[in-house]
């Protein structure tokens, strides 16, 4: 009896260990985190269908505006972006943005991804975050950057939403 009980039971006791540890806030932001780094990876010949996905995807994941802040960089647009100051956009917006970003790249990849949450509260986390980002925009060179960052997160309405990211 003690026997069957023991069956039973341990493997009940792993499931739930293993839900708990699944479900804990620092498992959730850590694959969040990583869902949204992934929206901008692309495979050369990526049809445009999946690009739409890879930009649907991302409202799943930012809040209702997200502000971006990154360095002062060369850009391959037309507009090189020259201040570092912190740019907001809807969720909307940012979604059309990476959607716009997908259609103009041939390819973009991210590699050496590295993350780590680095504090949470009820409501807030921040997460740092680090990839190599390389890209060929149509008509473009290749670019690539080694990207450093924070992602900051705010737990609305049952879900951790991205709603600051902050790349050095």
């Amino acid at each position: 009896m003690k026997q069957k009980l023991i069956f039973i039971l341990l493997p009940l006791v792993c499931i739930i260990g293993f839900l708990m540890w699944w479900f804990s806030t620092t498992q959730v932001l850590l694959r969040r985190s990583a869902d949204l780094i992934d929206c901008v990876r692309m495979e050369k010949d990526t049809g445009r269908i999946q690009r739409a996905f890879k930009a649907e995807n991302l409202r799943d994941l930012v809040a209702s505006a997200i502000t971006i802040t990154y360095p002062q960089m060369e850009s391959t647009f037309s507009h090189s972006r020259s201040s570092n100051e912190p740019i907001t956009l809807s969720e909307d917006r940012a979604k059309t943005t990476l959607l716009y970003l997908t259609e103009m790249a041939e390819w973009i990849t991210v590699e050496n991804e590295s993350i780590e949450v680095l504090k949470t509260d009820d409501k807030s986390a921040e997460v740092k975050v680090s990839f190599d980002l390389a890209a060929k925009l149509k008509g473009k060179p290749e670019q690539s950057s080694a990207m450093q960052g924070t992602f900051s997160f705010q737990y609305v309405n049952n879900r951790w939403l991205v709603d600051q990211a902050t790349f050095e």
